[in-house]
């Protein structure tokens, strides 16, 4: 079964899990490959492996990180070798036994048993700043730190494959989840308002859910996200948000996090 059927343009493949329809992106270049949050279950771990296979004798590796969470970081202990890139805040802020203890207990919970170990991605890269350039075998990378879904978040753009990856910002899927700052988390959006425009990209990879190629339905993503954390005072009920968020209604615990962490940085 071919799984890579979400996006596919030349050198740049993404794989939607049947889970929350989180997205692995390939990238393939003349001497490397870039691996972006490999995920989910076995067979689409599986999946993953036979399509890099070919390339683990000819290539160089590099695995990247969009933030440490349990679905993102699922599939590192399958990956062959390579080397790693997080942001500065994956590798000093997030314990790596908690953040393994979450793995193993989704697994647990789901009865899920893997041929292989988990492991925590350890950084070779780090994104310390915005706008940093990584050279990572031909590719050159860009980073940028994003706060606000999580404390540790990053996103990258592949300069020479035209490819935006945001990590868990601006799904077509679902309202921003806040499990870091409210405050943060605007100035991340506020920042991706420039940051769309002047990057020449081609392909926009969020965390979950359908790929961007229009810049226009960014830009009107980026807007609609904002509208939701600007609206977060007022705790507008959760049905009013079904038309641009197709599963809020079974997110509304979501949304209840969200109004705490808002009152909490909020506080008059």
């Amino acid at each position: 079964m071919d799984l890579f059927k979400s996006f596919s343009l030349g050198q740049i493949q993404v794989s939607a899990s049947c889970l929350y329809q989180t997205n692995t992106t390939l990238v393939f270049g003349r001497e490397t490959v870039l691996v972006c949050d490999p995920n989910w279950l076995p067979h689409e771990i599986d999946a993953i492996l036979n399509r890099i296979h070919p390339f683990q004798e000819t290539h160089a590796f590099y695995f990247l990180f969009t933030h440490a969470d349990y679905d993102h970081i699922i599939g590192y202990g399958a990956m062959p070798p390579g080397q790693v890139v997080t942001s500065l805040a994956m590798q000093e802020e997030i314990n790596p036994e908690k953040a393994l203890d979450r793995v193993k207990e989704w697994d647990g919970q789901k009865y899920i048993s893997r041929s292989y170990q988990h492991r925590f991605p350890k950084a070779d890269h780090t994104v310390r700043y915005p706008g940093q350039v990584m050279n990572l075998g031909e590719f050159n990378v860009r980073g940028f730190p994003a706060r606000g879904h999580t404390i540790d978040g990053a996103m990258y753009f592949i300069e020479e494959a035209k490819t935006l990856l945001m990590g868990d910002y601006l799904s077509p899927l679902e309202f921003p989840f806040i499990e870091d700052s409210w405050i943060a988390y605007q100035e991340t959006l506020q920042n991706m308002k420039h940051l769309h425009t002047v990057l020449n990209w081609e392909i926009s990879v969020p965390g979950h859910g359908p790929c961007y190629q229009d810049p226009s339905k960014l830009a009107e993503r980026i807007k609609i996200d904002l509208d939701y954390l600007d609206k977060l005072g007022a705790m507008e009920a959760i049905e009013s948000w079904v038309e641009v968020y197709p599963f809020a209604l079974y997110l509304e615990n979501e949304h209840h996090n969200n109004y705490r962490r808002y009152r909490m940085e909020n506080k008059t």
